[in-house]
Formats: C-alpha cells, sequence, structure tokens
C-alpha cells in the first residue's frame, strides 16, 4: 500500500511540475500585422474572440482589441481569454489578468506584459517591446 502511494505521489509531482513549461516566451520585440479578412484570423472579427499569434494572446472585447504575452508569469503555461469575466486565466494555476495584462489572483505576482493593438481597416497592428 505505500509503495502505491509512493507511485502516485511521484506520479503526480513528476506531471505537476512539468505541466507548466509548454513554452517559455522568447519575443522581446513585437511587430506584425494579422490580417482579419484571412480564415486564420476569423476569430478576432467577433466581439470577445481572441487567438494566439507570434507568442501573444490578442483579445477582441467592448468594441477594442487588446494584446498580451500568451505565456503566464508564474509557471509559463498558455493563457486564455475568458469573455465572460472579461480575464486572462492560466489553465494551471488559476492564475488571473485583467485585460491589460495586471495580475488580479494569485499565485502570480507579476503582471504579464502588455503590447499596443492598433485596427486600420482590416489590418490589426500588434506592437511593443
Amino acid at each position: 500500500m505505500k509503495s502505491q502511494l509512493l507511485i502516485f505521489t511521484l506520479a503526480f509531482l513528476l506531471l505537476y511540475t512539468t505541466s507548466c513549461t509548454k513554452k517559455t516566451p522568447t519575443t522581446t520585440g513585437v511587430d506584425f500585422t494579422l490580417d482579419l479578412t484571412q480564415p486564420a484570423n476569423a476569430a478576432l472579427k467577433k466581439t470577445s474572440g481572441s487567438l494566439i499569434s507570434h507568442e501573444i494572446l490578442i483579445m477582441h472585447f467592448a468594441n477594442n482589441y487588446f494584446a498580451t504575452a500568451s505565456v503566464c508569469s508564474y509557471g509559463t503555461c498558455t493563457l486564455a481569454f475568458n469573455d465572460t469575466t472579461a480575464q486572462i486565466t492560466c489553465k494551471c494555476h488559476s492564475c488571473r489578468f485583467d485585460i491589460n495584462g495586471v495580475v488580479k489572483k494569485a499565485p502570480a505576482t507579476i503582471n504579464i506584459k502588455r503590447y499596443n493593438a492598433v485596427l486600420i481597416g482590416n489590418d490589426l497592428s500588434i506592437t511593443g517591446s
């Protein structure tokens, strides 16, 4: 019985400590444009839509576009936009950030990077350093 508990504990720790190593952001300078008429970017045409491109989480909410890092500052897990709460969430540790990347729920204590998002016609420009 003790050996089964030990095996379970080790398996849990291995899974828990490796689940947040999906990818580490390598982007230092950001400067790209998304054509919103392209099918790959269709999620951004609807209000409350979001997608990840170039390691940046891009969100369309309340008739505005927002862009933040797509990786949590706490455990390097991929973030997702929750349009119901207007918050960015981390699936690994339940961290939450507001739409501007400011920490709203621990365990994260460091804000995520925010980028500029400007729509001109059908082109959405994402910039920042």
